[in-house]
This record gives structure tokens, sequence and C-alpha cells, in this order.
């Protein structure tokens, strides 16, 4: 029999091509339960970094297998998240920090959820999009935000 899969189990494996291939179907045996698990890593702060970036990116690579598009609850728990998170004031200070520096771990937190966004729930994410792109504008991350949001929204329209 083989073992339930959990969010952290995966999150404390070595990220593998072998772990990626089998990870489909895991998925799909409990869509409910690890989609709330990546989320609950995914919109805490107090988690490791590689764990929150692996699980927000997660539930946007995997959307079909975890039933994220039949699921408002991802989009509104990582919208609350992201308001608690990252005000008006943090996106303003990231801005500057990530214009004297590559990178900034906030900036790049910032730039998952906003992916997120564009992804799971673009009708009713727009403001959170736009303080995002306003807050990378001039950095390191700017132009790779803006292709990627592009291929979003053509993969979308077609």
């Amino acid at each position: 029999m083989t073992p339930i899969l959990t969010a952290r189990d995966f999150l404390n494996t070595l990220p593998k091509v072998s772990n990626y291939i089998s990870l489909p179907n895991q998925l799909k045996a409990d869509p409910k339960r690890l989609r709330r698990e990546f989320l609950e890593i995914a919109t805490d702060p107090k988690e490791r970094f590689d764990f929150r970036t692996r699980s927000l990116m997660l539930p946007s690579l995997h959307s079909e297998e975890l039933d994220v598009c039949t699921s408002s609850e991802v989009v509104e728990a990582l919208m609350t998240a992201f308001k608690k998170e990252f005000p008006s004031e943090k996106l303003d200070s990231i801005a500057s920090k990530m214009r004297s520096e590559d990178c900034h771990p906030d900036g790049f937190l910032a730039y998952l959820f906003c992916i997120a966004f564009a992804k799971l729930g673009p009708a009713n994410t727009q403001e959170s999009i736009h303080a995002v792109q306003k807050a990378l504008k001039g950095t390191s991350l700017e132009a790779t935000l803006t292709k990627h949001l592009e291929t979003i929204k053509r993969k979308r329209n077609s």
C-alpha cells in the first residue's frame, strides 16, 4: 500500500524529477486535503521560505489535480494572506529594496502571489496584481513578471 502523501512530506523531500512524475496522481487521490495543506503552508509567514514558495507554485501548476478551479476558497485565502502580509507600505518598501538589490525574499513571494492570482482568479484579483506590478517596476523581476502575466493571459484567451 502506498503511503498517504502530505504536503509537508512532499516539501521535506528533495526536489527531484522522480518526485514530480508521480505527483499528479498523488494529488488527485485527495485533492481537497492536499489543497488545504499546501494553502496553509503558502499563506503562513512563519513557514520556511522554500516551503512557502513551492506551496505557492503548486496550486497554479497543478490546478486540475487539486481541483483549484472549482474552489473559490483558494483565491480567497491567498487574497486574505496577501493583504495581511503585503499592505501598500510593505509593497513600497519592496520596490525600494529591490532597486538596490538583485532580488529580495518579500519581492519574490509577492511575485508568486501575483502569478497565482493571475492563474487562479484573475477577475477578482486585479487590484493586487496591479499592486505587485507597481512594486516590482524597475526591479530585476519586472520583465519576468510582465512576460509571465502575458503568457497566462494568452493561454487563458486561446
